[in-house]
């Protein structure tokens, strides 16, 4: 047990060595202040055990820093120096006959005992896993202090005295490297290195089984130790099962059982020394037998320890190991060696921590040597070699080239500083570079590390090994005074037992598989995860966020760099909808397996749909059980190319492609619009494969594909994979939303572990482990997905509709249904909905406000509106605007409206358009023109009437009744206007039956005033349409103005009204004006009230400095993108207080009212007391006494205190009001005209007013005349306002009719003594009035058709009349239409000649139905877009409905093979020609898109290849592209004719679907066919049909290859030899390859035409190709021939 337990503790040495060296590096001599190594370090390379010399033209061509003292030498290995010979050191001098000898060792598995969880698991500590090259490095140390290690030169000879040893110990040892085995568990495999995870041989299933091992020489002496047998083994097994093995070895048997993957020992002595016959021990291994499952065991090393002869004898090489007992006295030991045929042997021992060189004596093959032996067992060799550089044994080269670090290791502690870690290759350096300059210009600190580097650093040379990462993210970790939060992986990978590969000899074959792993990965399977653990973590958490770039050239770092950079930059510009969207994909070989995959992903749209992220998730399911179902409708690819945020798939899986698939993403079109795809399957992110994978094509395929991809490399299972992306779907949407992906994962893995429900017991735990270090991310751990700060809400005009789709006057309300969507942050925080309805002939808008909350992506609203008769029949447009009040902090502002929303309400009302309402008419013999809402109304009766008082009921009163279609109707009136007299007109639908009510009367008025155009209201019943401030009109015989009598209210709420949306806000009569705050700082919010109209100031128009300006002009707001009606001033700021006080005391004029209250805090400690007296001097008592959190309101009308008040809360959190009354008994107010124009040009303005009383002493009245801009903006003329009583006409022409193309009047009135406000009489503008179009269908309507086929055109024509006294410019008309989602799409905009008073001109349009399927709305619109002034508008627009029947019909597609339709597994031509057809029945639509096809064809290998179109129709290049030509109407049909070589012989699939131009697929199901190819050229022998026969027959036969025979013919003759028939390849009609039965039938009859008789006939065939007869192939029917003769039947 002793000598054991030495020989164990020299084994474990080095382990002991490496786990004292945690990150691997400490061997390094760095200094905290440099940023190189001290020491220059030369890596010397070995694969091989031996003594190696290092001459100094090695250190020269190594260049090697000369001169330099041998003394000062150092090497090392694994981080541990080693003993070393410097010949000729003695004089400190490096001579060029000087050299280094060391004894070297290839690389064994030292390093990766620190791999595995825990150490005994390693079974084989020989072989390593990564490589056997070890590396040895030489440096040179000069400091003076430090000795050396060198090794001990034995000179003692003398023999005399001490006996010489029977016998050493030898261990003969084999290992396996036939197949690499893991533990598993239910088939899913940890990726740590687990329970005797290695290489093994081959399974052993059935016994008995041998494995010889060589023991040359054993020893038969008495005295010497009987041999141990070892044998490592590992079963293979997951039934359940107790499986059994025994071993046998020269007679000496044991035996064992195990379950599972379980580890089984075998240590034994044999029976005798004696029974090892040959020199071979056989180790013969019998597996148990069960009856239900086979045994599978693997073998990993077979080993034995036994007493060796000191005689050679038969063995071979340059190397003898030994093993010489210890012992006390004498303290050497003697060897005599014979039989050694090596050549001037030398001897080297090892002893503990030294190394000797022991001479030895002798010739020829026999030899001595005196070895000291004292205390220990020694290890010694003998060799007559040595290793160099010359001999290709050994390679020499320094750490680096680096001219600034030559032969220097990188300090990396020198900056401790990186938060983002990079790992490369030096093939991709170059742009990874670039990469870290990009991710350095995000806000990271990057450290870029070559991989090489990290090698010699931290892993001691030792190539590919994955501690070298490890190590390296542990060191910083530890010690960056920045930590590292990212890990990136910037190069291919390929797992070590792909790189690791073993011939059959177990020799290591190191092929391209090597080269392509520029940067390793961890394990099997491979876990990228896993290079970032704490390996003394109990569960395996990374400690930083892991990535991979698996590229394998510059041009993949470019590509997803290039991607990368894209993504980013959207990600600081607001969302967009795609950014919402989410795909989800569901898999399963059975109904009952997708059945239960819809369910785990209804799971995650749940996630998705209701948390910030707010998704809209898109769901396509497998309906087949079809090994693979892929989709390429239109639909998804659409879907896809326009942008998705993830793509998830729950699918069975390989790593090529997914059950249920999408297109290619070679095949997409979605540049800078990338998904991160969630796999949800086996295998599919196995990117550690020397092939490129289906994961690497999405990430790395430049502007398309993905831009991270987040799959299993191994197997998964859906109950763990559903878990883990539960998990990633509350992170990306809730937890870590807007964060970065990485970190995603590890707070995945952080929640599944620290979840007792995961880690409760071994199985459970081992199963979720895997998935959790398995799933790998290709692409930037510091992704961030699609998100965004802050909501940013959306409306469009498509997004709103009207229900019912058609409203007419029959009805009296409709819905508006407004779709609201969210494109960023979903948050639950309330906002308003404000709809804005236009009517068809102006007047005063309506306006509604409707409040929402929840709105995770998109919500729809519905609110009511009454029709409204009076004023909605016809053309109303509509205004929506979301988040009104701009309550909510978005990222986007400028999308929250829509604007021209149509709603056309349909009436058989008419509408007075000539003369215009209010006008002034010149003429007096005129026609009175009514426009009908619907243009397109039926003949229908009207009646007019014209009267001088708006009661119609005076004796002037005349009528007239007509019949008309829709349009224009028309009364010449039948007398002659007189001057000056106002004429009210009206015109109604007369009844009809059913009406149960008489139609609405639509009235107008106007006067005559010869030779003059204009507006007048000069009758007091025409005032009756005004608007009135505090002035009451009531239309009634000798009316008169009076003044308003009662009061309005003002409300005020603080900050902190509970369940209140409007927070803070202010109401004025029951309405709220404005509301909420802009920001949480301390502010005071200052309101002013009018003191006549009690409207609020707004910021639009007045500026105070206050905080939250708004330009009306660019229509942007500090605060808001609206004008807000308070001013907010910041209390913490010194100027904003100054601001609020020259507000207050100068700014607002005595009598308005003013409001001011706080939000969040007053600060009143830090105003000045100027600001703090205005208060005191307008009646507060308080402000004097507040504390800065107390909420507080201020009301007072300026200028009098004795309608102050005050509201007070005790604290911050105190929700207070104040209500006041404004006004009552008025004495002033105003009377606002209607507008007036548009006009070209105006003249004069004219008016007279007169007071009630005889004597009006303080009376008072003028006039303000208001321009309005064509944008509505009104605003006072300058020199136009205040015009006195006494001004009565005035000159207006200088007001520029461009400039402000209407007017409106505002009149003054004042009584403060009587309360009678002065009577306005008349007010007049002349001015050249504007021609005045309309759409008139009774003079010409047209349109072909109002259903339609898609794809065919609609054609429409329309009259247009100008029906007003002035000429209209040339004619814009606009053509458009509104889709049946409600998208507008314009057509056409012609325009046309001039149009005369009273002319008519035919406008037309013609366009094609395609892409508009389902019901839509064609407009036509004279006149739009205000081109030229008009009075009336609404009768310049029609809707036009028409239906377009949707293609629902799939195309037919066609498959032919040389002109033939085959079955499945029919056999054809290595040349086929396949021709494929498509067609449709769509007769306007032609088939001509290239992009509508998918052909794919799968080889007998299975690799899948799309097939692509040549680049132009109807052109062939001579390639392998198919060569396409469009259809052409009517017959729409597209061909595709190729011809592809097939060299493989095998079953191919060949793969087909299109779809029409409307998206219609090619059928339900894709075109699949399988055929065979036989390249070989044969032919079965023919079989006749029907056989016997009695009228006819034909012949039936197969042929491969891929040419038909040139020479084909058929002889038939009697038994007796004699030719009867000869049929020729002409007559046999066409043959093909493959299957034949031929066009041609015999008759039975000979060459003359002569019925033969009844009996047996003999026939055969003969064929010649190339001039060589065809082989033939063997068929079942092959017994049925002699000699390749048949024999046919002919019975009559």
């Amino acid at each position: 047990m002793k000598k054991s337990y030495l020989l164990l503790l020299a084994c474990c040495l080095c382990t002991l060595v490496l786990k004292a060296q945690p990150y691997g590096n400490e061997w390094i001599n760095f200094s905290s202040n440099q940023q190189y190594s001290n020491q220059q370090y030369f890596k010397v390379s070995v694969w091989r055990d031996g003594v190696y010399r290092i001459t100094y033209s090695d250190l020269q061509a190594a260049s090697f820093p000369m001169p330099f003292n041998p003394k000062q030498l150092q090497l090392f290995n694994l981080g541990k120096e080693q003993f070393i010979y410097v010949e000729g050191e003695s004089d400190g001098v490096f001579d060029s006959t000087d050299y280094i000898e060391f004894y070297g060792k290839k690389n064994d598995g030292s390093l990766d005992t620190r791999l595995y969880k825990d150490p005994n698991h390693q079974l084989n500590k020989s072989f390593s896993l990564f490589t056997d090259t070890a590396s040895y490095f030489l440096t040179v140390n000069y400091n003076p202090l430090v000795t050396n290690k060198r090794m001990v030169v034995e000179t003692d000879v003398n023999f005399i005295g001490y006996t010489t040893l029977s016998y050493f110990i030898s261990e003969a040892f084999k290992d396996y490297r036939n197949r690499y085995v893991t533990y598993q568990l239910a088939e899913v495999i940890d990726s740590e290195y687990d329970e005797g995870e290695g290489w093994f041989s081959g399974f052993i299933t059935t016994g008995p089984q041998t494995f010889p091992l060589p023991v040359p020489n054993v020893s038969t002496d008495p005295s010497a130790p009987i041999a141990v047998a070892n044998a490592v083994l590992m079963g293979g097994n997951n039934d359940g099962y107790q499986h059994t093995i025994a071993l046998d070895v020269n007679g000496t048997g044991v035996s064992g059982s195990f379950y599972a993957y379980a580890v089984t020992k075998f240590n034994f002595p044999l029976s005798a020394n004696s029974t090892i016959q040959n020199g071979t021990a056989n180790f013969i291994f019998t597996p148990g037998t069960q009856p239900l499952v086979t045994n599978q065991t693997a073998v990993s090393n077979i080993s034995m320890r036994y007493p060796h002869t000191f005689s050679f004898a038969g063995e071979n090489g340059n190397f003898r190991k030994m093993i010489l007992p210890g012992n006390l006295s004498p303290n050497k030991s003697l060897i005599s060696i014979t039989n050694l045929n090596l050549t001037a042997p030398k001897l080297y021992m090892l002893s503990g921590d030294t190394v000797k060189r022991v001479p030895m004596v002798g010739s020829g093959t026999s030899w001595q040597a005196l070895v000291p032996t004292y205390n220990a067992d020694k290890v010694c060799f003998i060799t007559d070699s040595v290793h160099t550089t010359a001999t290709g044994q050994m390679y020499i080269a320094p750490v680096n080239t680096d001219p600034q670090r030559f032969a220097r290791f990188i300090n990396y502690q020198y900056t401790s500083q990186g938060d983002y870690l990079i790992v490369t290759n030096k093939k991709l350096w170059n742009k990874a570079t670039d990469y870290k300059n990009y991710r350095a210009s995000t806000g990271f600190t990057p450290v870029m590390a070559d991989v090489d580097e990290l090698y010699d650093q931290f892993a001691y040379g030792i190539a590919k090994h994955p501690l070298s990462i490890r190590n390296f993210v542990q060191f910083a970790v530890d010690t960056f005074v920045l930590k590292p939060e990212y890990l990136l992986l910037i190069g291919k990978s390929v797992s070590p037992i792909r790189t690791r590969l073993t011939g059959s000899n177990n020799v290591t074959v190191i092929g391209n598989n090597w080269n392509t792993n520029l940067v390793p990965t961890f394990g099997y399977p491979p876990s990228d995860m896993l290079l970032a653990i704490n390996e003394n973590d109990p569960v395996p958490v990374p400690q930083v966020a892991v990535g991979r770039i698996s590229a394998s050239t510059e041009a993949d770092v470019q590509a997803y760099l290039d991607k990368i950079v894209a993504h980013d930059l959207l990600l600081q510009q607001c969302p967009q909808e795609w950014m919402k969207r989410i795909l989800h994909f569901g898999g399963g070989n059975n109904s009952y397996q997708q059945d239960q995959i819809k369910d785990i992903l209804e799971g995650f749209e749940a996630i998705a749909e209701d948390t910030l992220m707010g998704a809209d998730v898109f769901t396509f399911l497998k309906t087949s059980s079809d090994p693979i179902q892929v989709n390429l409708s239109q639909y998804l690819q659409s879907l896809i190319d326009s942008g998705v945020t993830m793509m998830t798939f729950v699918a069975h899986a390989s790593g090529t492609s997914f059950d249920i698939s999408t297109d290619l993403p070679q095949n997409y079109h979605n540049k800078d619009r990338y998904p991160l795809v969630l796999a949800n399957s086996c295998f599919v992110g196995d990117i550690h494969d020397p092939i490129r994978r289906i994961a690497e094509d999405f990430v790395l395929l430049p502007d398309k594909g993905a831009i991270a991809f987040v799959a299993e490399p191994s197997v998964g299972y859906l109950e763990n994979l559903e878990i883990y992306s539960g998990y990633f779907y509350k992170q990306v949407a809730l937890h870590n939303y807007g964060g970065a992906v990485g970190k995603t994962m590890r707070n995945v893995i952080d929640s599944i572990f620290t979840n007792p429900n995961f880690v409760a017991n071994q199985s459970v735990y081992f199963m979720y482990k895997s998935v959790c270090t398995g799933m790998t991310l290709s692409g930037d751990p510091a992704l961030i997905l699609n998100s965004s700060l802050k909501p940013d809400y959306q409306v469009t005009a498509s997004n709103v509709t009207f229900s019912p789709s058609v409203v007419t006057s029959d009805i009296d309300s409709f819905d508006v249904n407004i779709e609201v969507k969210n494109l960023g942050r979903a948050i639950n925080e309330p906002f308003a909905v404000h709809i804005t309805r236009k009517f068809p002939n102006g007047g005063n808008n309506y306006e509604k406000d409707t409040v929402i909350s929840y709105v995770p992506f998109s919500r729809v609203v519905s609110v009511r509106l009454p029709v409204d008769p009076s004023r909605g029949l016809g053309p109303n447009t509509f205004e929506v605007f979301v988040d009104y009040f701009s309550s909510i902090d978005e990222c986007n502002e400028t999308n929250n409206s829509a604007f021209n929303i149509p709603l056309l309400i349909q009436s058989s009302n008419i509408v007075p358009v000539y003369p215009a309402e209010f006008s002034i008419v010149p003429d007096p013999g005129i026609s009175l023109k009514a426009s009908t809402v619907n243009v397109f109304a039926p003949v229908l009766p009207y009646t007019f009437e014209i009267d001088t008082v708006d009661t119609f009921n005076s004796l002037f009163k005349q009528q007239f009744q007509t019949s008309s279609p829709g349009g224009v109707v028309k009364w010449q009136l039948p007398f002659q206007l007189q001057p000056d007299l106002v004429y009210y007109w009206r015109v109604s639908r007369d009844s009809m039956p059913g009406d149960t009510i008489h139609p609405a009367w639509q009235e107008s008025s106007f006067i005559h005033k010869p030779g003059l155009t204009g507006w007048s209201q000069a009758h007091y019943s025409q005032f009756k349409k005004d608007d009135y401030t505090n002035v009451v009109y009531e239309n009634s015989y000798d009316s008169t103005f009076t003044f308003v009598t009662n009061t309005s209210s003002v409300f005020v709420r603080n900050f902190q009204s509970p369940n209140s949306f409007f927070n803070p806000s202010y109401e004025i009569n029951n309405v709220v004006v404005d509301y909420n705050m802009c920001g949480g700082a301390a502010s005071v919010h200052v309101v002013v009230l009018d003191s006549i109209t009690l409207k609020p100031w707004s910021t639009d128009v007045y500026n105070f400095g206050n905080h939250n300006q708004f330009n009306p002009v660019t229509g942007t707001g500090t605060c808001r993108s609206r004008p807000e009606y308070y001013f907010i001033f910041r209390m913490d700021s010194t100027n904003q207080r100054t601001a609020m006080y020259n507000m207050l005391n100068t700014g607002i004029p005595n009598g308005n009212y003013v409001i001011a209250y706080t939000v969040f805090s007053g600060k009143y400690s830090l105003w000045d007391t100027s600001l703090k007296q205005w208060f005191i001097n307008h009646g507060s008592d308080s402000i004097t006494f507040l504390n800065d959190s107390q909420p507080y309101i201020f009301f007072t009308k300026k200028g009098d205190n004795n309608q102050t008040q005050e509201s007070i809360g005790d604290s911050s959190r105190t929700y207070i009001t104040l209500a006041a009354d404004l006004g009552g008994n008025w004495t002033k107010g105003y009377v606002n005209s209607v507008k007036i124009g548009p006009a070209t040009s105006w003249t004069s303005f004219h008016w007279a007013q007169a007071p009630l009383e005889t004597i009006p002493e303080l009376d008072s009245a003028y006039v303000d005349i208001i321009g309005i801009k064509s944008n509505g903006i009104e605003e006072p003329l300058a020199g136009y306002t205040s015009i006195p009583v006494s001004t009565t006409d005035l000159n207006i022409n200088s007001i520029d009719a461009n400039t402000y193309p209407m007017l409106r009047l505002r009149a003054y009135v004042q009584d403060e003594l009587r309360y009678t406000p002065p009577q306005l009489k008349r007010w007049q503008i002349y001015y050249d009035e504007i021609p005045e179009l309309a759409l008139n269908p009774s003079r010409f309507f047209e349109l072909n058709k109002d259903t339609l086929s898609e794809g065919e055109d609609i054609s429409m024509k329309m009259a247009i009349e100008n029906i007003g006294n002035v000429e209209a410019d040339s004619l814009l008309v606009d053509f458009y239409m509104f889709d049946a989602n409600n998208a507008r799409h314009n057509i056409s905009s012609p325009r046309y000649k001039k149009l005369s008073p009273g002319d008519t001109l035919i406008s037309s349009v013609n366009f094609s139905t395609s892409g508009y399927p389902g019901l839509n709305a064609l407009w036509i619109e004279a006149n739009p877009r205000n081109d030229q002034l008009e009075q009336y508008h609404f009768n310049n627009l029609a809707e036009i409905r028409f239906n377009v029947d949707r293609d629902i019909t799939n195309p037919i597609l066609d498959v032919t093979f040389d002109g033939i339709h085959i079955m499945n597994g029919d056999i054809v031509s290595g040349k086929p020609n396949i021709l494929v057809r498509l067609k449709d029945e769509n007769k306007n639509l032609a088939l001509k898109d290239t992009s509508d096809w998918q052909v794919i064809l799968k080889d007998p290998d299975g690799v899948q290849t799309r097939l692509y179109f040549e680049p132009l129709a109807c052109a062939g290049t001579g390639t392998d592209l198919m060569k396409w030509c469009p259809a052409t109407l009517p017959d729409n049909t597209f061909k595709i004719e190729l011809h592809p070589t097939l060299l493989k012989d095998g079953v191919y699939e060949f793969w087909a679907q299109a779809t029409d131009a409307t998206g219609n697929l090619s059928g339900n199901n894709d075109y699949k066919i399988t055929f065979e190819v036989i390249n070989k050229a044969t032919i079965t022998n023919f079989v006749n049909y029907p056989n016997p026969f009695s009228t006819s027959t034909r012949f039936v036969f197969t042929l491969t290859g891929s040419e038909v025979p040139e020479y084909f013919k058929i002889q038939i003759m009697t038994i007796t030899g004699k030719v009867v028939r000869e049929i020729t390849k002409n007559e046999l009609g066409p043959i093909r390859i493959g299957k034949n039965i031929t066009e041609f039938a015999w008759n039975g009859k000979d060459e003359f035409g002569d019925q033969l008789a009844n009996g047996i006939y003999l026939y055969r065939v003969l064929t010649l190709l190339n001039g060589s007869a065809l082989e033939k192939r063997e068929t079942e029917a092959d017994k049925f021939f002699t000699k390749g003769w048949g024999k046919m039947y002919l019975m009559r």
